[in-house]
This record gives C-alpha cells, structure tokens and sequence, in this order.
C-alpha cells in the first residue's frame, strides 16, 4: 500500500530520492524550524509536501513583516522540493491546502485545550508566496519553553514517506538531549494518530468481529520504510538514527512498539 501525495503525482519524474543538497544561497540552506512540543505532535491530514511548506514557514516565523506575513521565495521552493518545471499554480494550490487543513487541536490534558486555525492565510506574487501564521498561537512558536521540538528543513526535504516525517518528528519531540540514547514506547492505541492512518488502514475484516490489525503489512508498507528513510538521512539529512526497535507483546498479544534512538547533529554524532 504506498502513499501519495500531491508532488508525487504531478512531479513524480522530478522528485529527488536521494539527499538534497541546497545551493548556499538557498534561502533553507541551514534553517531551523523551531515548535512547542504540542505543535510538533498535533494530528493533521497533510501530505508529505504540505507538512514540508509548514517546517518551511515555522523556520523563518522570526523574519515575519509587521503584519505577521513570512516571505518564502518561489525558486528555493522549487529546489527544496527538486521540481524542475513546475506548474503556475502548484504553489497557490499547496499553500491554500496549508491553510485549510491547519485545524490544530492542542490537548494537555483532558481539560486544558486549545483548538483553532494555526496557519490562516495565505497570498503571493511573481517572485514569493507569503503565509501567516494566526496571531493567537505565535506565542506557541516565539516564546517556547524548555518543551521544544527544532529541526532542520534540510533534514526532512528527501523524504519520500509521510510515515518517515511523522515518525520522524515524533520522535524528535520525546528526544532527550541530556541522554546519549532515548527510549519512547508508542502503544497500540497510538499507531494509527502518530502515523495519520486512514480507518481500516492495514486492517483485514474492516468492520466485522473479526477485524484485526495486519502487523506485518504495516511494518512492511510504513514502519520499516519509515525507519530506513530516517536512518538513510545520517549524516547531513537527518537528526536522529534509530539505533533500533522491537515489538511489545503480552503473549501473543501486540501491546506496540519501544524505539531507541539517538539524538545526532548534522554529521551524524551524538548531539
């Protein structure tokens, strides 16, 4: 079951599989995307190529014009995505999908939440397209606590999978620095929000009694995809590597997975 998404179906001939590298005057050359931990884990509907316009966007939130507008040039666009000859208007349709799909929910707990639109508008012209984030949540991305994700926009630009993003960055807000390897259990009940799948997805007997969750087709089409994508970014493209994982049980019952995994810099030592 492969996964698609908007650049892979009107860009396939043009997409990069292997590691990018940007020209130095990439206005993402070495950018930082910096969010609230509750950003970073928040449940979205995106492709692969909106979630890498939002990582985009957060890494130059600081550069925003008096009224909140980030600037995004359309050529360094083209080259982080490695599309050649784009279309018109594939950039208006992407942004516009940003907009409409940054329905945020942020639970702390079961009555501390916040909900709303985090990115509301977007606009552009011949050189740039300009998005804004909504005023009341720059303080989620401006003013950040200890509890911070950060990652750089070149780490996820040669991603291929969706499920290497999610696992990617969901493992990179539980990653501990202060360790030289973290530990974090993802449970059962947690697969199918951490990897945005859909209802039924890597099911047999979707909706009957019998209905039971395919391990092996989901290791096989998404987790070990994911995990291969991830570890193939070090050095230079990634800032984790899954040192390795293994599958929870309770006889023969899947309770989920435990990954260990550590935390690395652009040249793949420990951070």
């Amino acid at each position: 079951m492969r996964e698609s998404s908007l650049l892979s179906k009107e860009y396939q001939g043009d997409v990069r599989r292997d590691s990018l590298q940007l020209s130095p005057d990439n206005m993402f050359n070495n950018a930082l995307a910096v969010m609230d931990n509750l950003v970073s884990r928040a449940t979205t509907r995106w492709t692969l190529e909106e979630s890498k316009l939002f990582i985009c966007a957060l890494s130059k939130v600081k550069t925003r014009d008096e009224q909140g507008w980030i600037r995004l040039p359309k050529k360094d666009l083209y080259e982080l995505f490695g599309i050649k000859n784009p279309s018109s208007t594939y950039l208006k349709k992407l942004a516009k999908s940003v907009v409409t799909k940054s329905w945020f929910e942020f639970v702390r707990s079961e009555d501390d939440w916040d909900q709303g639109f985090l990115v509301n508008r977007s606009k552009g012209d011949r050189w740039n397209i300009y998005l804004k984030f909504a005023d009341d949540y720059l303080p989620l991305l401006d003013q950040l606590s200890e509890k911070f994700t950060q990652i750089y926009v070149e780490s996820i630009a040669g991603m291929t999978h969706k499920s290497s993003y999610n696992l990617y960055l969901y493992l990179k807000s539980w990653g501990d620095p202060n360790f030289l390897q973290s530990e974090k259990k993802i449970p059962k009940a947690e697969i199918q929000k951490i990897f945005n799948l859909k209802d039924g997805q890597y099911w047999r007997n979707w909706g009957t009694d019998k209905a039971r969750f395919h391990w092996a087709d989901f290791e096989k089409y998404c987790l070990k995809p994911a995990i291969e994508e991830i570890n193939a970014g070090v050095p230079g493209t990634s800032e984790i590597y899954i040192d390795h994982w293994e599958k929870v049980k309770k006889g023969k019952a899947v309770l989920g997975y435990d990954f260990f995994f550590t935390l690395v810099d652009k040249h793949g030592l420990p951070q």
